[in-house]
């Protein structure tokens, strides 16, 4: 490369010689980094390149966030529910119902929603309130007034602005399996319409053994689901 006047000196390029928008220019990345993204990193005072699959990559994805508001179904579909993720984890934060007294349950569907999957072959409704009253329910069918085609996620609920709802978490596994049944399991907290605080561990079985590609929360009484916010993650 030719100059005019004197070539400058070769030197280090340090921090003073870098501007912010290095990085803030470029274009953004909206996804998780994939495993064969690169970082560069100071390993010890050396500089080094490294894989995003040695800091988790794209592993375990936020998929969507939807914010409840006079909802009468929350969906989730296989724009969103793809064969990337073989385990759904589901937060919920405050769900809110119309009315003293109603559920909200899980339905999942192997057609994009078409037909929500219309059996549970087990079910297992494990729950504690605050006087510390502790209760097991089983079985093939609906218990407590709960849907039978849902998995249970909150019970009871009191609808009372400010009662907190139902908060809590759960999995659905292996949602890409073809040979074996799918299951679902959750832990929530809820306020009931008596005022009471419950814990549930709850477990469904679902009887289906396509791959699923669609999940609807809603109440189970056709009311509205009123407020609050759920989020969902895929796990490869």
């Amino acid at each position: 490369m030719a100059y005019i006047g004197n070539k400058p000196a070769n030197k280090a390029v340090v921090a003073s010689d870098l501007d912010p928008a290095v990085i803030t220019g470029q274009t953004a990345l909206a996804v998780a980094p994939a495993d064969t993204d690169e970082f560069l990193i100071s390993d010890a005072g050396t500089l080094k390149r490294l894989d995003a699959s040695l800091v988790g990559s794209a592993d375990f994805v936020k998929i969507a966030t939807t914010t409840a508001s006079s909802s009468s179904t929350i969906n989730f579909d296989s724009s969103l529910i793809t064969s990337d993720y073989k385990t759904i984890q589901i937060t919920f934060n405050g769900l809110s119902v119309q009315n003293d007294g109603e559920d909200i349950f899980m339905g999942v569907s192997v057609d994009n929603g078409s037909n929500i999957v219309s059996s549970i072959t087990q079910r297992v409704n494990t729950q504690m309130n605050d006087s510390g009253t502790f209760a097991i329910n089983g079985g093939n069918t609906a218990n407590g007034g709960v849907n039978a085609n849902g998995h249970l996620i909150g019970q009871d609920i009191e609808a009372t602005a400010g009662g907190g709802g139902v908060s809590g978490i759960l999995w659905l596994h292996d949602i890409q399996g073809t040979t074996e049944y799918k299951w679902a399991q959750s832990l929530t907290c809820v306020l009931n319409q008596n005022g009471n605080q419950y814990t549930y561990w709850n477990s469904s079985r679902h009887a289906t053994t396509s791959a699923i590609n669609y999940i609807r929360i809603l109440n189970s009484s056709g009311n509205n689901i009123d407020g609050g916010v759920v989020n969902v993650y895929g796990l490869k």
